[in-house]
C-alpha cells in the first residue's frame, strides 16, 4: 500500500525494490510491537526509571546487530536471507524488547495480571524462549481462544528473563480431555 511511491520518493534503484518490498513487509508487522514498545518505554521515563530503558536498549540494539549479520549472511545453520533476514531481526528484536518493556512496567508498578493476546506462532515463539517448563515452540500450541497463565517472579525475569508458564486458559479447559 504505497510502497512503490515511498520507494520512488527515496530514489530506491529498481533492481533494489523486491528487496525493499520484502523488508518493508516484514518489518511493517512488527510495528504494534514498536508502538507498545515505545509506550512502555514512556511511562518507565515518565517514573524515572531510565536506566531500564538504557540497559535494555542497549542490549536490544546488540542482539539486532549480532541477528542482522547472522540472518543477512546466513551465519552457522541460519539460510542467507538478505534483507528479509535484516527485517527478521529486525523484528524479532522489536518483539523481544516490547515483552522486556512490558515486563519491567509490569514489576515497576506492582500490576499482577495482565492478558497479551496474539497469533498462535508469536505466543507459541515467545514460551519457548521465555517460560518455564522448557518446551519446543510446536509444544505450547492451544486451541484458538485459549492460553496460558504466566507466573513473573522479579528476581528470575531480571536474572534469567524467564516466567513460569503454570495454568492452562480459560479455567477448566482441559478439564474434560483429562476425563478421557
Amino acid at each position: 500500500l504505497g510502497a512503490d511511491g515511498l520507494f520512488a520518493l527515496m530514489q530506491v534503484p529498481p533492481e533494489a525494490v523486491p528487496e525493499a518490498r520484502t523488508y518493508l513487509l516484514i518489518a511493517a508487522l512488527s510495528l504494534p510491537c514498536q508502538a507498545l514498545m515505545l509506550t512502555f518505554s514512556a511511562f518507565l521515563r515518565a517514573h524515572a526509571h531510565m536506566l531500564v530503558i538504557m540497559c535494555s536498549t542497549g542490549i536490544i540494539n546488540l542482539i539486532n546487530i549480532v541477528g542482522n549479520t547472522a540472518f543477512i549472511y546466513g551465519l552457522g545453520p541460519l539460510p542467507r536471507m538478505g534483507a528479509a533476514g535484516a527485517a527478521l531481526s529486525t523484528s524479532l528484536c522489536r518483539t523481544a524488547g516490547m515483552l522486556m518493556k512490558m515486563f519491567e512496567y509490569m514489576l515497576r508498578t506492582h500490576t499482577y495480571e495482565a492478558a497479551c493476546v496474539s497469533h498462535g506462532g508469536v505466543i507459541m515463539n515467545m514460551l519457548a524462549q521465555h517460560a518455564l517448563p522448557f518446551r519446543k515452540p510446536e509444544e505450547w500450541m492451544t486451541d484458538p481462544g485459549a492460553g496460558y497463565s504466566l507466573r513473573l517472579d522479579a528476581e528470575m525475569w531480571m536474572r534469567d528473563h524467564l516466567a513460569e508458564a503454570y495454568d492452562v486458559v480459560p479455567q477448566g479447559y482441559l478439564d474434560d480431555m483429562e476425563q478421557e
